[in-house]
């Protein structure tokens, strides 16, 4: 290698170092820094489960990266877990892909194009957004740059044995880049048959995507070995289908309202109830994806324009939010308020190279990688993270266009000047003129008020739901969020103001007539809030929540003898009913009959096996009949069953506490927290816990 090409790498790497350190330096100062929410608390949780020696779990693959947890795992083996640390690692793989990228266009256009494709790289500010979040989208796009290098090493020299492990390893952070690597395999067998031979051809095949398929086939061994159920990848895949392909879809991540944050949960309960029976993680993706592929079958000018619209959100510039939003974030980010570079300038570069022949005589299979990867996007929906393992292609085509151009100024080739300049404006029109839907401007806002809900500091997410809600004074979760903290708070009159204020929005919305009444329950108004509970089951009448909801309320009203006789008839007439089984436990349990109450949970989960609520009824009886070891095995089987419930992990952490395991208990208190944000009881346990690790701690010696 050219020791000056070395140096300018190098030296542009530095530049990138700074960026990142800066940026994390900057992270770190926000409510957002280390702070794991959705997909990357799913992540964490699970961390945590492979790091105490569950290497296999018991679950299928739900989430789109399975391979992230035995990451982060990593970082959670010694005491307390540190979160920032991989977040450091993913920024040095950026600055890896960066040099990834500059070989790769130096490979294919020589030295100049490595030094653009490495500013390019380390100056693009999505890359710097991804780096510091909990999610495998560095990992991914570090696989897809080692892929791209390691191809075009193969075209220049097809002796090259190594070629498929880089797309091997990426099957393990992105299933889906397993078609990228057949694609390419397919192509190079095609060129090596044309040039060589048809054998050479089939080991060209063979060494692109054998050990990308050894990779898929261990994925879908584990999902095997864990549930007996053939799952190959990931369990959520129809669902995903589903939620990019119904009569409501906008082509971006758009799932059913009902299902909320419990996508697994409320997805499956859905399925089992259509079909009334109980299911398995395959049958349930095969539901959903039958249901996208009937709303494309009996509607399909309507499934063609959700189609169209997801073409659109693949190369508009704007990046559509799935987890946090990039451009929102720039108004906690300074660092992110510079010309970085963005997708609305390589996506035209990148265009402008298609009529620039001597860079397309060589960037065949960077376009076939692209077609591949938007192959298994738009099936789906089109999210920022989804599309940004596209970038280091376009990173490479946009710097050999850069290239070009630069040549052709110095030659006076005005001809060619004037084509790709063209084709540049025609290309930057395309992604950057039309404007798409932007995301909810009250989308950061909100989730600055669930970090605050989740640490406790209710007044904080108060103030912040409520400017969500001057963003967008129609947000339904601002105003929701807004009325929430005001009852944790101990404000139940103006969260019931704000209860109303939703119930002018939505007058069907169960979910804020349960609030409501949680307000006038808080009031001492039972009378009301039962009328609220009412008028919520009658918006959702098969939801057992909100019966359980009412039988809590008669239960304060009028006392266990009463109830109790009330459960007896609702079970004379349904033995099954879930809701009066659960009441009559409750009522059983506060009259000190716990023998009563172990038979009839016993009934229940012979009837139920494996709900949760009744399981949860069981392990609260253990604890209060002083058996914590027969309630901790309870709450670890539903921990692993269902990783989303926050009272499994507040129950976990009343044990390690009673235990003297104060440092476990304030972690699982805390996840109960991130999982259930205003959790009163786990917010109330939290703090006492930290209350006795502080007694406990010996006084500092002052000098």
């Amino acid at each position: 290698m050219n020791k000056r090409f070395a140096f300018h790498v190098l030296s542009i790497l530095l530049v990138g170092s700074f960026l990142r350190i800066t940026y994390l330096a900057q992270l770190k100062r926000t409510p957002f820094g280390n702070h794991p929410t959705g997909d990357s608390a799913s992540y964490v949780a699970r961390a945590k489960e492979i790091a105490q020696g569950d290497l296999l779990g018991n679950q299928p693959f739900f989430l789109a990266s399975p391979g992230y947890p035995y990451y982060l795992s990593l970082f959670l083996l010694s005491k307390g877990p540190n979160l920032w640390t991989p977040l450091y690692i993913q920024s040095f793989l950026g600055l890896i892909s960066a040099a990834l990228l500059a070989l790769t266009a130096r490979v294919l256009w020589g030295e100049r194009a490595g030094r653009f494709a490495a500013i390019l790289c380390v100056l693009y500010g999505p890359f710097l957004f991804f780096e510091g979040e909990l999610l495998a989208s560095s990992w991914e796009v570090f696989c897809v740059c080692l892929g791209l290098y390691s191809t075009a090493r193969w075209h220049q020299n097809p002796e090259l044995k190594w070629v498929g492990l880089p797309w091997a390893f990426g099957v393990f952070f992105r299933p889906t880049l397993l078609s990228s690597a057949l694609g390419l395999g397919c192509f190079a067998a095609w060129t090596r048959g044309r040039d060589a031979s048809r054998k050479e051809g089939a080991i060209a095949l063979a060494l692109f995507v054998l050990p990308g398929l050894m990779s898929f086939s261990l994925l879908t061994w584990r999902n095997w070995k864990v549930c007996d159920d053939f799952i190959p990848g990931a369990s959520s895949a129809g669902i995903n289908f589903y939620i990019g392909n119904h009569l409501n879809a906008t082509g971006s991540y758009d799932a059913p309202e009902t299902w909320g944050a419990q996508l697994e949960e409320r997805s499956t309960q859905e399925a089992e109830t259509a079909l009334g029976r109980t299911l398995k993680p395959s049958e349930v993706s095969r539901y959903w994806f039958l249901q996208g592929l009937a709303f494309a079958r009996e509607q399909p000018v309507a499934w063609l324009k959700v189609l169209a619209r997801k073409c659109l959100l693949l190369l508009n510039r704007y990046e559509v939010p799935n987890h946090y939003d990039y451009l929102a974030f720039h108004e906690y980010i300074p660092l992110l308020r510079l010309p970085l570079v963005q997708f609305s300038w390589i996506a035209p570069l990148a265009f402008a190279s298609l009529v620039l022949s001597p860079i397309r005589r060589k960037a065949h299979f960077l376009w076939l990688f692209l077609a591949f990867q938007a192959g298994t996007i738009l099936p789906f929906f089109v999210t920022d993270r989804y599309r940004l393992p596209m970038v280091p292609a376009l990173i490479l085509l946009s710097a050999a266009t850069i290239l070009a151009c630069i040549d052709f100024v110095y030659k006076k080739e005005f001809r060619n000047i004037g084509k790709s300049l063209l084709a540049f404006l025609v290309a930057f029109l395309c992604v950057n003129l039309p404007q798409v839907p932007q995301a909810d401007p009250a989308g950061m806002k909100v989730r600055l008020g669930q970090i605050y809900m989740e640490k406790g500091w209710f007044d904080r997410a108060e103030k912040a739901f409520l400017e969500g809600t001057r963003s967008n004074p129609k947000s339904l979760t601002a105003w929701h969020g807004a009325a929430l903290s005001a009852l944790r708070s101990g404000k139940p009159q103006i969260g019931l103001q704000r209860f109303e204020i939703l119930l002018e929005q939505r007058p069907d919305w169960s979910v804020a007539y349960v609030g409501a009444a949680s307000c006038l329950d808080a009031m001492g108004l039972l009378p009301e809030a039962r009328e609220y509970l009412e008028r919520a089951l009658a918006s959702n009448p098969g939801e057992d929540s909100i019966r359980w909801n009412l039988w809590k309320l008669r239960l304060k009203e009028e006392g266990p003898e009463d109830i109790l006789e009330v459960a007896d008839r609702e079970l004379l007439e349904n033995p099954l009913d879930l809701p009066a089984l659960r009441a009559r436990i409750a009522c059983l349990s506060m009259l000190g009959r716990n023998e009563e109450a172990k038979d009839t949970i016993k009934k229940g989960l012979l009837a139920y096996p494996e709900e949760p609520e009744l399981l949860m009824d069981c392990a609260r009886l253990h604890m209060s009949l002083e058996q914590p070891d027969q309630a901790e095995d309870i709450a670890r089987r539903l921990m692993r069953s269902h990783p989303s419930r926050g009272d499994v992990y507040n129950l976990m952490g009343i044990i390690e506490a009673q235990r003297n395991n104060l440092d476990e208990a304030i972690l699982l208190l805390e996840q109960a927290l991130q999982l259930q944000p205003g959790d009163s009881a786990a917010h109330s346990n939290l703090e006492r816990a930290r209350r006795l690790k502080q007694e406990k701690e010996p006084p500092r010696k002052t000098p």
